[in-house]
C-alpha cells in the first residue's frame, strides 16, 4: 500500500488556493479539485500548501484502504474544454431569448453569451474571488440596448416562470 501511495503522489493534481475572509478566521484554503473533499488550510498560502500535501496522503491512504477509485489529474484546461456544449432549454425560453436577442440586433449565440457571462460574474462574486472570470474581447457583440439590471430582471424573471430558481450555496470542502 505504501509503494501505492507513494506512486500516487507523485502525480500532478491541480491545487486551488482561496484567501479565506476574515469572518471564516482568515488565511488560506488549499484544495484538489479531482480529489472530492481533499482540502487543508493555513495561516499563509505557503502554509496551506504545505498542509495540502499532508491532507493528500490521507486522502490517498483513506481510498485505498476503502477500495475506492482515485481519480488521475485532469488534463490541462485547454484539452479539456473546446468552448462549445450543447443546452436543451424549455421552449418558451428559447423563444423569449430569441426574441430578445432580435430586438437587441445581435445573434442568439451573442446574447446568450453575454447574460451568462454577466450572471455568473455576479454569482461567483458574491461567492469566493479564487475564480478567474474571463472578460470577453466582443463589447461590439454586447447588447447594445440593455443595462445590466434589466438583464438581470430578464434572466430571473425567465427563471421564475420555469420554476428553474436554484437557490446558491457556499462554498465547502465536501
Amino acid at each position: 500500500m505504501k509503494n501505492q501511495i507513494r506512486e500516487y503522489l507523485k502525480l500532478k493534481y491541480q491545487v486551488r488556493l482561496i484567501p479565506l475572509s476574515e469572518e471564516d478566521g482568515g488565511g488560506w484554503l488549499a484544495e484538489i479539485p479531482d480529489l472530492k473533499g481533499c482540502c487543508s488550510d493555513g495561516e499563509t498560502a505557503e502554509e496551506a500548501l504545505k498542509n495540502i500535501e499532508e491532507a493528500k496522503e490521507i486522502w490517498f491512504t483513506t481510498a485505498i484502504k476503502r477500495g475506492q477509485k482515485i481519480p488521475l489529474p485532469t488534463l490541462d484546461q485547454e484539452e479539456q474544454y473546446s468552448g462549445k456544449f450543447t443546452l436543451r432549454l424549455p421552449k418558451f425560453l428559447h423563444k423569449n431569448l430569441a426574441e430578445a436577442a432580435r430586438e437587441e440586433e445581435v445573434s442568439l449565440n451573442s446574447y446568450i453569451l453575454s447574460m451568462l457571462s454577466l450572471n455568473f460574474g455576479k454569482a461567483q462574486s458574491t461567492r469566493s474571488n479564487s475564480l478567474t472570470v474571463y472578460v470577453f474581447n466582443q463589447l461590439d457583440e454586447f447588447p447594445k440596448k440593455r443595462y445590466e439590471n434589466e438583464l438581470f430582471s430578464l434572466n430571473s424573471r425567465l427563471w421564475e416562470e420555469a420554476n428553474l430558481i436554484n437557490p446558491t450555496g457556499g462554498k465547502n470542502c465536501g
